[in-house]
């Protein structure tokens, strides 16, 4: 079984998808999702999720992207963080660099950036604020270690 699918079959079991965000969809700003989501649309800005992101082949994301895992098939200018694991898939244009414990990079990928692997962190939800935080994840910390 892939590690694309593992992650699927897993979003099964949980669920699955909670947010789409469709193709035609522009967000500007900070977007936290609860969960997994699909992005189809355009987002620039921050995408925080506590689950797993997938980014569709129309995916078009400018600016970091954090999540537990993180499923690129479209393009992403911007860091990408996982605090599980990054797939890239064949059609991915990343511009940035990648953070995680595990990454798969696919034949057809274009990346241009740096892979650093880190050890797991976690991402909660803050119960009175329903805001997304990122444990020990933060870009500071990630950089800091980089030098």
């Amino acid at each position: 079984m892939t590690e694309k699918n593992k992650i699927k079959e897993r979003e099964k079991k949980g669920g699955g998808l909670r947010t789409v965000i469709g193709k035609g969809t522009y967000i500007e700003g900070k977007l936290s999702i609860q969960r997994s989501g699909r992005i189809d649309g355009i987002i620039i800005g921050e995408l925080v999720s506590t689950d797993t992101i997938v980014i569709g082949e129309d995916g078009n994301i400018q600016g970091d992207v954090i999540s537990k895992n993180i499923i690129i098939d479209g393009k992403v200018e911007g860091n990408v963080y996982a605090t599980d694991r990054i797939v890239l898939e064949s059609k991915a244009v990343v511009k940035g660099d990648i953070f995680s414990p595990s990454i798969t990079i696919n034949e057809g990928t274009v990346f241009n950036g740096s892979c650093k692997l880190i050890k797991s962190k976690e991402i909660t939800i803050d119960k009175k604020t329903q805001k997304t935080k990122v444990i020990d994840l933060s870009p500071e910390e990630i950089l800091a270690t980089k030098l």
